[in-house]
This record gives structure tokens, C-alpha cells and sequence, in this order.
């Protein structure tokens, strides 16, 4: 089972160079997380995030104010704790069809799926 998620990681890294390749960008270019973001409109493009999200770890981790899973748990439960002063400062809509109990599944399965 440990491979098949290897192989999932593989086939998802290779359709993110593929992603890079016809959006105009080149070899390793790393995009802007927010253009990553607001592309983000399916599971395969929340996949290919993912992937750029890890990739970034790896390749820049000096760059991360949360190393550890338990700060980077924290950061994000800060946010979300003061996400509508996010919203309102950069003069964008709220969610409001917000699925929490989804979310809290996303992140809990992180913790026990290979």
C-alpha cells in the first residue's frame, strides 16, 4: 500500500510539470501560491496543490515559520480563528457554505491513511 501512495505522489508531481508546462512556465519555476490557490477548482487541482505545497517544504522549509505539524496545526487554527479579519482586509467574500466536518476529515485521515 505504501508504494501505490508513492506512485499517487509520482503520477500527481508529474501532472504538476505538466500543469507548469501549459500555463507558459518553465522547468522548476516555482508559481505564486495565491495564482495556485485561486486555480483550485477540482480534486485534481487540490491534488496538484498538495503537491506544490510539499514540494515547497522540502525544497525551502527555511522559509516555513511552522516546521513542526503541531505549529503548523497551530498557525492554521489561528487563522481560522481570525479568518473573517483575513477576509474583510483583503476585501473578499467570506464562505459561507463552509464544510467543516469535510475539512476536519481532511485532516484527521492525514494522520492514519499510508
Amino acid at each position: 500500500m505504501e508504494n501505490d501512495h508513492k506512485n499517487k505522489w509520482n503520477f500527481y508531481q508529474i501532472k504538476i510539470r505538466k500543469w507548469r508546462k501549459y500555463n507558459n512556465t518553465i522547468g522548476d519555476k516555482q508559481m505564486d501560491f495565491n495564482s495556485i490557490i485561486n486555480g483550485v477548482n477540482s480534486k485534481e487541482d487540490f491534488m496538484n496543490f498538495l503537491v506544490e505545497l510539499r514540494r515547497d517544504k522540502e525544497e525551502k522549509s527555511e522559509e516555513w515559520e511552522n516546521n513542526e505539524i503541531t505549529s503548523y496545526l497551530e498557525g492554521i487554527c489561528s487563522w481560522v480563528d481570525d479568518m473573517e479579519g483575513y477576509f474583510d482586509n483583503m476585501h473578499i467574500d467570506m464562505p459561507t457554505n463552509i464544510n467543516w466536518r469535510f475539512i476536519a476529515t481532511l485532516f484527521y485521515v492525514g494522520k492514519i491513511y499510508e
